[in-house]
């Protein structure tokens, strides 16, 4: 069973891979994961942020006290540990109730498994792209020129996203890389960006479905990695493998990594 997170829904399939359910509150999720259980799951992944339905889970499993056949697996993205340097409630709920950590790189594997005392077991899972997601041969694609950026970018005048999360404000970056005679392609991962980032010289695409952006890819030289941090103080940066990177990768794209230590 994996519980996927939507823009305003979860979607929980356990039924087969053409069946799914839909919550909007504690109850209703609470009722999918005790008729889940009832079906026969006896392994529930759950991808954080939020952090909070990993509780519920916990607390369906011991209320139907099941404790010893389904066991709860937690695959961790974004730690407010890592991205904020504070331990938020329900992170700390979320690491109390689940049986098992699926984590990205090795190095929040190493901070989060002794900040929160991780006793149960863990392993660290690389965001690699699935295989067959594109199909090319390197002979017909000739000519493969300029750098590409995909992924999220704050728009320069959003003062609370850019304290929030510094290392996003890339705007004079990739504004500075044109202006060094590059030709720049961005496939912004928020809409914002997309209208903001028009006057960086860079080639702008909206938000791309991912089938599509993977096969667009393929068609440039280089993958831009790089982040607004360099007094490397951003450890959602300096301890993070990122996904664009491994998409690159898999495009057959070398990346152009500046400012992400563990990249």
């Amino acid at each position: 069973m994996r519980c996927h997170v939507g823009s305003d829904l979860v979607v929980i399939r356990h039924r087969g891979p053409d069946s799914f359910e839909v919550w909007h509150n504690e109850k209703q999720f609470k009722n999918i994961i005790r008729d889940a259980i009832d079906l026969g799951v006896r392994i529930i992944q759950w991808a954080n942020e939020p952090d909070l339905p990993a509780v519920w889970c916990r607390q369906v499993i011991n209320e139907m006290g099941v404790q010893d056949k389904v066991k709860l697996v937690c695959d961790l993205h974004d730690l407010d540990l890592v991205r904020r340097k504070i331990i938020t409630l329900p992170e700390r709920e979320l690491f109390l109730s689940s049986d098992a950590f699926i984590y990205v790189s090795l190095p929040i594997q190493e901070l989060a498994n002794r900040i929160h005392q991780v006793k149960v077991p863990n392993i660290c899972l690389y965001s690699y792209c699935n295989e067959g997601i594109i199909e090319y041969d390197v002979n017909d694609i000739p000519n493969r020129k300029s750098l590409v950026y995909e992924g999220g970018a704050n728009p320069p005048d959003d003062e609370e996203l850019n304290k929030v999360f510094p290392y996003r404000s890339i705007y004079n970056i990739m504004k500075r890389i044109v202006e060094m005679g590059n030709e720049v392609h961005m496939f912004c991962g928020n809409y914002s960006a997309f209208e903001s980032y028009q006057h960086t010289g860079c080639m702008l695409y909206p938000p791309t479905h991912y089938d599509e952006l993977m096969q667009k890819l393929i068609n440039f030289k280089y993958g831009v990695v790089i982040f607004n941090n360099e007094n490397h103080t951003e450890d959602q940066v300096n301890l993070t493998l990122t996904n664009k990177m491994h998409e690159y990768l898999q495009a057959g794209l070398p990346s152009l990594a500046c400012w992400c230590e563990e990249t």
